[in-house]
């Protein structure tokens, strides 16, 4: 029988497939492959998600890193983990990410709240 946090997952994943706003890729980032001294540029690897996007609210205001013009997009755990250096395209707009937040804290992550910047 799975456990709770398993079952959460799948309900969030069901909701954000049902949900979904437009087309939205977790772009992950991988450092250029040439020597140290000049690594070349980063590659960005798209891996599609279905994914909500809502503006920031006074809660998320209250940390000095958000600003009004951010988004936070919420992206199912179930293979997504993201990174700072990673980016989020929203219909083929890029944003970088300022802040990520797992849900819940402790045990399985059920789905990240992952703040973005234009």
């Amino acid at each position: 029988m799975p456990d709770f946090y398993s079952q959460m997952q799948g309900i969030a994943k069901q909701l954000l497939t049902d949900y979904k706003q437009g087309t939205m890729t977790l772009d992950a980032y991988a450092a250029g492959s040439g020597p140290v001294y000049s690594p070349g540029p980063p590659t960005y690897t798209p891996q599609p998600f279905n994914g909500v996007a809502r503006g920031t609210n006074a809660q998320d205001l209250a940390d000095t890193m958000v600003q009004v013009t951010d988004l936070v997009v919420t992206i199912p755990a179930d293979t997504l983990i993201p990174k700072l250096t990673d980016r989020v395209t929203i219909d083929g707009s890029q944003y970088s990410v300022v802040k990520i937040i797992r849900s819940p804290a402790a045990g399985a992550a059920v789905v990240w709240q992952v703040t973005v910047r234009a």
